[in-house]
């Protein structure tokens, strides 16, 4: 197990080298030196992490932001994996198909902005992106501030929608799949629950709301939507 230890002994002096080479000697230098001066275990600790997250994505060949998002969270975010599998979240581990979970770690790998699924009846499209929405839905409720992030009015809801060709049918199948997936959620009933006295949609605090929404073009004009699921389109 890695000890956080603070004196320059050679575990330091290994990942010094470690992070220097990654990041560049001024940069590598600073990383260090700024870890080294924290006193508080738990937060030396994340911030190790966050340097081991940024080096695994550097070595990946990918664009790491963990460091340069740790002020934007007030709890640093669980992988999507661990998200879907852990009974603390959706607890899915024995319902998701291995392929599928690697799908929608992909999916949720900050690559894209947009994704569209097609395939035959039983290839996990819905199921794909009621995962991806859920794990979305998560990451707003792990920010500090997601209204000054987003340069949002304090007053303005931040919407995931679920749109189809009417209202009625938006808040069908999908809708009811996702709402019962975040009621079962130890997470989403004690750390981030919704106002259970609303049946219209779900309304999450600092104004996070999940909504069903028609097929018409204007259903969403003027809102602040921030994803969601567009079916049979």
């Amino acid at each position: 197990m890695l000890q956080l230890r603070r004196s320059e002994d050679p575990l330091v002096s290994e990942l010094r080298g470690t992070i220097v080479e990654a990041f560049g000697e001024v940069t590598g230098a600073a990383l260090i030196d700024s870890w080294l001066a924290i006193d508080d275990p738990h937060d030396r600790a994340e911030v190790i992490r966050d340097i081991m997250d940024d080096l695994r994505s550097e070595y990946d060949g990918r664009n790491g932001k963990s460091l340069e998002t740790r002020d934007v969270y007030r709890e640093r975010p669980v992988p999507v994996r661990e998200f879907i599998c852990s009974p603390y979240y959706l607890n899915k581990a024995e319902d998701i198909y291995p392929i599928v979970l690697n799908e929608v770690e992909e999916m949720c790998s900050g690559k894209y902005v947009e994704i569209v699924l097609t395939g035959g009846i039983g290839s996990a499209k819905t199921t794909s992106a009621l995962y991806v929405n859920a794990y979305q839905l998560y990451l707003l409720s792990c920010l500090h501030d997601p209204h000054k992030l987003y340069g949002l009015d304090k007053s303005s809801e931040i919407l995931l929608v679920f749109q189809s060709i009417t209202a009625t049918l938006a808040q069908g199948v999908d809708y009811k799949r996702f709402q019962s997936m975040v009621e079962l959620s130890p997470y989403f009933r004690h750390k981030f629950p919704f106002d259970r006295n609303i049946k219209s949609r779900l309304i999450f605090p600092h104004r996070v709301e999940v909504a069903p929404i028609s097929g018409s073009d204007t259903a969403a004009i003027g809102q602040s939507v921030m994803g969601g699921l567009i079916d049979e389109l």
